[in-house]
């Protein structure tokens, strides 16, 4: 129950998404080349911290004796490694196809989530689940049609956006373990609420994240 609610719920958003200023944006062309690449190099500032956090929810969740969860994070490190390297090897190609520089920080909105996460892994590991749905389900649910617009309007070939054409592959896979694994690591349904909270934390920083993007491709270049 608590895994479909999470589903709902993302599946509800992702939907949004593919109505925001954004995908209209990258549908009718308007995302410049620098756009592109601010958006690649804050989603490898995001995926970058993948790891780490799901060492220290690893950790906290040992600590706090959830051993099943902390099994469950561990089997994950071991499925994000590398991925870093797809964005990238995006954000050059970007760079040298745009003849632009991408941003070394990544925008306020994904710094906030990131940070938003951390906390979040420290005071309860098990919340964690939810963000790790969210970037999956999402991904499975919108990059198809991202990656569309992206290639036949905005000039991206899907060669330079490999960290989302693979996430899309993989994580179809990933969301059928993910419902499962959280259907069987939180039995009490209590705890929906709280994971509730935090999937709606981030969908609120991504949109966020979306809105900043939509905004770059308002101003001249």
């Amino acid at each position: 129950m608590i895994a479909e609610t999470l589903k709902i719920d993302i599946e509800a958003f992702g939907h949004r998404m593919l109505q925001s200023a954004l995908m209209r944006r990258a549908r009718d062309g308007e995302l410049p080349g620098t756009a592109v690449a601010t958006y690649l190099s804050s989603i490898l500032y995001l995926i970058r911290h993948t790891p780490v956090y799901l060492d220290l929810a690893r950790e906290r969740a040992a600590a706090l004796g959830e051993h099943d969860l902390a099994r469950y994070f561990a089997s994950k490190i071991r499925e994000e490694a590398g991925h870093d390297q797809w964005a990238q090897n995006d954000v050059a190609s970007v760079e040298r196809s745009f003849d632009v520089a991408a941003p070394s920080a990544p925008l306020p909105s994904i710094a906030a989530l990131v940070a938003y996460l951390r906390r979040t892994i420290e005071d309860d590991p098990e919340r964690y689940l939810a963000y790790i749905l969210f970037a999956e389900h999402f991904t499975v649910l919108t990059g198809p049609q991202w990656l569309a617009a992206m290639e036949s309007r905005c000039g991206v070939p899907a060669s330079s956006m490999t960290v989302i054409a693979h996430h899309v592959e993989l994580d179809q896979r990933h969301v059928a373990e993910g419902l499962a694994e959280i259907d069987e690591l939180v039995r009490d349904p209590a705890r929906l609420g709280p994971l509730r909270d935090t999937l709606h934390a981030s969908m609120r920083f991504f949109t966020g994240f979306c809105d900043e993007l939509a905004e770059l491709g308002q101003r001249p270049t």
